[in-house]
């Protein structure tokens, strides 16, 4: 276990105890005849599964693996986290089927195909069964509710012209609103904007209500952080640019400093990268909180992230820790928590706490886990290996 807050509590206070199924790792020897290594135990095997897995989503007691052969030929599996038992299969239309959890454990199969001869749509599917519960036309938009935009383009590059709000439960829309030139959206925390192509933002609130009007520059790429619009307007790269925010809902003055970098949204911050550094700045004032490292393909959580170069950083302050020999396994959807490798040990970060939590050993390298399961059978792990066969694995007992 490595904890970033290692300050010992008061005498009074409760140490907050780990899970059952966190081994600890002993790095160290208090003396050559008082302590010895210790190594994770190794990790037992559940169940072995099917070749093909493309795709990995948790969600409650089940996990779901999408396997395809990059044609029209696609299925998605439903299996038990405490057995690896099938509940169900089901065959896909392609093309580019992906599996998303949203809500409260919904599970979508979304298709969103980039070239204009497919249109993109979402079905929902009932966890017990695998039927549809509904299908929806449109994209899906990532936050909180369910967004689903229509029009041309993919990604962040769609050109939206219908959004709609759509109940995850019965797939019935909420409301429903119309952009006639085509506008990209990008999507708050229980807010939205939308951006038209000579520089106009309407900003709204997730039930359809227009909250705001302003202008920004053409060349601005618009972003949603905190409760923040933020346009970054750096039209010639070797040049420093500007960068722009005001609160979504027109409630107080904005904000302006120089741009030379990169902006993205960052958990509670928007991150500025440029100089062989990350600069996390308050959405709200435009001030800089804090200066780490370049931070590459952040994992964000509650109180830490996780850089693509098995660094953690704490959000309020920057505190930095690094693990030193591990290695991040590619996010897996509905993942309960990051998983990381060193060699043959495999352990899961949770950045509520900022503690790596080694389970146990497997054998060789994985290409990608997922975690999760029930909490009466503790922690477990599926994961694809470097030799392309997918098992489930459970902590086994401490050496």
């Amino acid at each position: 276990m490595i904890d970033l807050d290692a300050t010992a509590p008061p005498p009074t206070a409760r140490r907050r105890r780990p899970p059952w199924w966190a081994v600890p790792l002993v790095l160290a020897a208090v003396g050559p005849a008082t302590l010895q290594l210790r190594a994770p135990a190794p990790m037992e095997p559940v169940a072995w599964l099917p070749p093909g897995t493309m795709r990995l989503a948790g969600a409650g007691d089940a996990f779901y693996v999408l396997r395809g052969n990059g044609t029209l030929a696609w299925n998605v599996t439903a299996y038990a986290w405490s057995d690896g038992a099938e509940r169900w299969r089901r065959p896909l239309a392609g093309p580019d089927p992906d599996l998303m959890i949203a809500g409260a454990g919904a599970v979508l199969v979304t298709h969103q195909p980039c070239d204009p001869q497919h249109a993109p749509s979402v079905d929902r599917l009932d966890p017990a069964t695998g039927r549809p519960l509904w299908t929806a036309t449109g994209a899906v938009l990532p936050g909180g509710d369910l967004l689903l935009a229509e029009g041309g383009g993919c990604g962040d590059r769609r050109h939206v012209t219908r959004l709609t709000s759509v109940d995850p439960a019965d797939g019935a829309p909420r409301w429903a609103m119309r952009f006639p030139d085509g506008r990209p959206v990008v999507v708050g925390d229980g807010w939205f904007a939308a951006v038209g192509d000579t520089g106009g933002v309407d900003t709204y609130a997730m039930d359809g209500r227009h909250l705001s009007a302003v202008t920004v520059t053409e060349t601005s790429i618009v972003l949603a952080a905190g409760a923040g619009v933020i346009a970054a307007d750096q039209p010639d790269p070797s040049r420093p640019g500007r960068l722009t925010g005001r609160p979504h809902d027109g409630s107080g003055p904005a904000w302006s400093v120089p741009l030379d970098g990169a902006a993205a949204a960052c958990g509670p911050w928007l991150c500025v990268t440029g100089g062989g550094v990350t600069r996390a700045l308050d959405p709200a004032t435009g001030r800089t909180r804090w200066t780490v490292g370049v931070l590459r393909e952040p994992v964000p959580g509650p109180s830490y992230v996780l850089g693509a170069d098995a660094r953690l950083v704490r959000w309020r302050d920057g505190e930095q820790r690094s693990l030193p020999g591990w290695r991040l396994l590619p996010p897996a959807e509905g993942s309960a928590a990051p998983v990381m490798q060193r060699g043959g040990a495999v352990g899961v970060v949770d950045l509520t706490l900022g503690r790596l939590d080694v389970l146990g050993t497997l054998p060789g390298p994985q290409t990608r886990c997922l975690a999760g399961g029930p909490g009466r059978t503790g922690l477990r792990l599926v994961c694809v290996g470097a030799d392309g066969q997918t098992r489930l694995w459970r902590p086994g007992r401490a050496l």
